[in-house]
């Protein structure tokens, strides 16, 4: 009987100490999660801005050459044909993360 008595304390302990465990792992992993989806917040808002100047620097590009001047420049339009290039592309890249 003693012996039993003996056991069931021993199993009540190993019991708590395994709640006292559950908790603590628990308590971290929402602690992980909610860093984790600040981050992608974070990094949601960076994308959204990045949209946003590239759209804005593709309508100057357009505003600053609507006549066509740098563009018949040989120098000054291949640098300015390959900045607009690179924006155009950067342009299809999110407008195909926005829409996928």
């Amino acid at each position: 009987m003693i012996f039993l008595v003996k056991f069931q304390g021993e199993a009540n302990m190993i019991i708590e100490i395994g709640l006292v465990l559950f908790i603590i792992v628990d308590i971290v992993g929402c602690y992980v999660i909610w860093n984790l989806t600040r981050k992608i917040e974070k990094l949601e808002d960076w994308g959204e801005g990045l949209a946003t100047r590239v759209v804005w620097i593709q309508d100057r590009f357009n505003e600053i050459d609507s006549k066509g001047i740098f563009e018949s420049d040989d120098e000054v339009g291949t640098i300015f044909s390959a900045l607009k290039e690179v924006s155009q592309v950067l342009n299809e890249v999110i407008e195909e993360d926005q829409n996928g």
